[in-house]
C-alpha cells in the first residue's frame, strides 16, 4: 500500500482568505467536484472499535467515492501510537465503472453501509507536489486537506515539508485534525481539533 502523507485543518476567516488568494496566484486550479462517500463495515470483523478515550474509532475503512469525475473504491489502514496519535496511513485505491452496482455488490455480500458523507471539493496543485483540497460540508463547515504527492520519503519529513510550505504562505495558526471525516462525523460531540502555532 502507498503511504498517504497529508494534514487536515481548519482556518479562521483571515487565514482562509489568505490561502485562497495564495492558491489563486501560485497554484494550478484542477477542478471542483461534488462528492458522495459511502463507508462500509465488515460484518465479520468490524472496522470500528471504541478508543481508550471513549469515542468510536475508524482506524481502517472501506470507502466508495462517487463524484462528477470518477468512481473510486478505497481501503485505508491507519497506524497510531500508544497515545492515539496517527503515525501513518496506508491506502490502496482503484477506479470502478458503475458505483451503484458496486454498492449493490457490497450490500449483497453483507457489507453494511455505515455512513454517507456529501461534500463539494475544490482542488489545487502546487509544483506538482502539494495538493490542496478545500472541502465544504452543509453541517460541518470548511476543511482543508494538504497532501504531499509523488513523495517516497519518511512520513515525518513529509509532514515537515507541508508545515514549511504553510509557514512560507504565512499561515502559522490553524486547527489540526488527526482523524478523517468519518471518525469526526460519527462522533459529533468529540472535539478532534488541536490548536497549532508553527
Amino acid at each position: 500500500m502507498q503511504k498517504e502523507i497529508e494534514i487536515k485543518l481548519k482556518l479562521d476567516k483571515t487565514n482562509s482568505e489568505k490561502l485562497n488568494l495564495w492558491l489563486t496566484e501560485n497554484a494550478k486550479y484542477i477542478n471542483s467536484l461534488n462528492i458522495t462517500d459511502y463507508y462500509f463495515d465488515n460484518p465479520k470483523c468490524s472496522f470500528y472499535s471504541m478508543s481508550k478515550t471513549g469515542y468510536k474509532e475508524a482506524l481502517n475503512f472501506l470507502r466508495l467515492r462517487l463524484s462528477d469525475k470518477d468512481n473510486l473504491i478505497c481501503f485505508k489502514k491507519r497506524e497510531i501510537d500508544d497515545s492515539g496519535k496517527t503515525l501513518s496511513v496506508d491506502e490502496v485505491e482503484t477506479k470502478i465503472d458503475d458505483g451503484s452496482k458496486f454498492i449493490e455488490i457490497l450490500k449483497n455480500s453483507r457489507f453494511s453501509d455505515v455512513i454517507e458523507i456529501k461534500k463539494t471539493r475544490e482542488i489545487f496543485l502546487y509544483k506538482n507536489l502539494f495538493e490542496f483540497s478545500i472541502d465544504k460540508f452543509d453541517k460541518h463547515g470548511e476543511f482543508i486537506e494538504i497532501e504531499l504527492k509523488n513523495y517516497y520519503g519518511s512520513v515525518l519529513d513529509g509532514i515537515e515539508q507541508i508545515y514549511n510550505l504553510l509557514k512560507a504562505i504565512k499561515i502559522t495558526k490553524f486547527i489540526l485534525f488527526d482523524r478523517g471525516y468519518l471518525t469526526m462525523f460519527i462522533n459529533p460531540n468529540y472535539d478532534f481539533g488541536k490548536n497549532i502555532n508553527l
